[in-house]
């Protein structure tokens, strides 16, 4: 998976800086091809190459350094338990952390 991390912050603050109420309303804030993505919606979640949107906690996060950096981690979304990767993108370790809600774009691969 490849991912735009938009926020590095709580539910709460994230609703109080957009003048959200919902899930859908934080969409409005977005570039005009992510409108019809809602991130509450579990149909078709794991679809291949169908964009997603993804808002929850990680609660587990490993990395590995070497000649290409890989991050793992777990993400809490749509009730289940999303393993996700990052390739070569070291500069998201210092950015994530265990129990904060991160609202991700990506593509299931």
């Amino acid at each position: 998976m490849s991912f735009a991390i938009i926020f590095n912050m709580n539910e709460a603050e994230i609703f109080d800086k957009l003048n959200a109420l919902n899930d859908t309303d934080i969409l409005e804030h977005f570039p005009k091809k992510y409108l019809d993505l809602n991130p509450s919606e579990e149909k078709d979640l794991l679809e291949s190459q169908k964009d997603i949107v993804l808002f929850g906690p990680i609660s587990s996060i490993k990395t590995v350094r070497g000649p290409f950096s890989i991050i793992r981690f777990i993400m809490h979304a749509f009730n289940k338990e999303l393993q996700c990767i990052i390739y070569n993108q070291p500069f998201y370790s210092k950015m994530l952390s265990k129990n904060k809600k991160y609202l991700l774009i990506t593509k299931y691969k």
